[in-house]
């Protein structure tokens, strides 16, 4: 494994190392010692979008589509959100966050909500993370009125936050606003 952490400093992004360390893992039984690595990377660069994936192949003992337990869930949702709080506009922890959420409802994680308030009056009108968690969780709601709280939001998201991803902010808008409408 060491050989595999130089080769890891030197470029943290080579998808053959981390291919080759997930195999050692699993052949060898060194789930343990890992955890202790990938909190060592995550402190070094939040960022580093391959040591996420690294811990979620952790949590998730190598299997993709694990039915986590909710004290994993919530474990790993608590600790994404420390990262969050440093750096709201990094990706990488917002998406882990719904790896745990995922066929869940937002509702059923307070410490998300909390996040979500907590963050609000500071970072809505620059945050395209905070704002697209929040469709999300208006859309989990799914009454007509929270999908056009939603659409209202991907609209912000397409006009003033997230312009680069604006075609694809306004399909989903008429989307939520069509879905509104029908119910």
């Amino acid at each position: 494994m060491g050989a595999c952490a130089e080769a890891l400093e030197d470029d943290c992004k080579n998808y053959h190392v981390w291919s080759h360390r997930q195999w050692a893992i699993q052949r060898f039984d060194l789930w343990d010692e890992e955890w202790v690595f990938i909190d060592k990377l995550l402190e070094e660069d939040m960022r580093n979008n391959s040591a996420w994936n690294q811990r979620y192949f952790l949590v998730s003992k190598g299997g993709s589509h694990k039915d986590f337990t909710v004290e994993e869930r919530n474990r790993e949702i608590n600790f994404a959100i420390k990262f969050i709080n440093k750096g709201p506009n990094n990706v990488s922890p917002w998406n882990y966050i719904r790896a745990f959420v995922k066929g869940q409802k937002f509702s059923s994680f307070p410490q998300v909500s909390k996040l979500i308030d907590d963050l609000v009056p500071s970072h809505s009108g620059t945050c395209a993370n905070l704002l697209a968690f929040i469709v999300d969780s208006h859309v989990d709601a799914g009454t007509p009125q929270r999908l056009t709280a939603a659409a209202e939001f991907c609209l912000k998201l397409a006009t003033d936050v997230d312009q680069i991803r604006s075609r694809y902010w306004k399909q989903r808008e008429q989307a939520l606003r069509t879905a509104a409408a029908a119910q």
